[in-house]
């Protein structure tokens, strides 16, 4: 990260220039020839802007990363991008440590649920393949739904010596497509049946989060912030553990609930 200190302070550096990792030799990028494609800086900007813009990337700026690395507590992400074939395409998203370095990552299929504990309103095109009961052996995804829009509210806490974290997320949804109707039955025209789906779309969603934010207290990791909520509501207790935030947060209480109304349905296939 100290080039990217340089070329924040440099008065002739774009700090809004995006900073990308490669998953594989750099050069097999710069190696890329596409004809029909602009210049290879334009290029890869579009893919990476197509991805934001369907919830599959994050923004990652030198001046956003730079903002990260100085706040304390915060993890810096940055957006992974592969060649594939002759082709550029983002497969995820890194979380760095505190020497921004690699850590984990986050696959593409995963991010559209980051974002929603990640942004407090969502952005953007975001579609979620959901597996719901009744589940096939294989467990593939038989429900797609559209985000119409999504809230996120952050509650904080300081109970038995710990930081307890609350997080609200309220969502209307359209129901694009659903290869299983045993769930609802008849109707969608039905209020129990479209409850239970509901509710079955809540569980669903809160397993994948609550999952993500288990996985990113592991790491000891603060993608989403949480140490700006600390300081901003328990700033006495906040205070007292600054120093060793990654470790107050990794022994932190952290909820998740979804709540979720459906305002569209789509297509039933049997």
């Amino acid at each position: 990260m100290q080039e990217l200190d340089s070329s924040y302070r440099d008065p002739y550096a774009t700090i809004n220039a995006k900073v990308v990792l490669v998953d594989g030799p750099v050069e097999e990028i710069f190696a890329i020839n596409k004809p029909d494609k602009p210049s290879l800086p334009s290029y890869i900007n579009s893919v990476i802007e197509s991805s934001i813009q369907n919830n599959q990337s994050v923004s990652s700026t030198i001046q956003q990363l730079m903002r990260e690395q100085n706040e304390e507590g915060m993890t810096q992400i940055v957006p992974v991008i592969k060649k594939t074939k002759n082709e550029i395409d983002t497969i995820g998203i890194a979380l760095l440590d505190r020497q921004g370095k690699y850590l984990t990552r986050i696959p593409k299929k995963d991010v559209k649920f980051f974002n929603l504990i990640n942004k407090s309103k969502n952005t953007g095109r975001m579609i979620l393949h959901l597996a719901l009961p009744p589940k096939r052996s294989n467990k593939k995804p038989n429900t797609s739904i559209f985000v119409q829009n999504a809230t996120r509210k952050i509650e904080v806490n300081f109970k038995n010596g710990k930081f307890v974290f609350n997080l609200q997320i309220n969502a209307n949804v359209a129901l694009i497509e659903k290869t299983n109707a045993n769930l609802i039955k008849e109707h969608y025209d039905n209020k129990k049946n479209i409850n239970n789906l509901e509710n079955a779309i809540e569980k669903e969603i809160n397993k994948e989060l609550q999952n993500m934010l288990d996985e990113i207290q592991q790491n000891k990791i603060d993608p989403i912030g949480l140490s700006l909520y600390a300081r901003a509501f328990q700033y006495k207790e906040w205070k007292k553990r600054k120093e060793d935030w990654w470790q107050a947060l990794a022994e932190a209480k952290i909820n998740v609930k979804t709540h979720v109304k459906i305002k569209d349905t789509g297509t039933v296939r049997n």
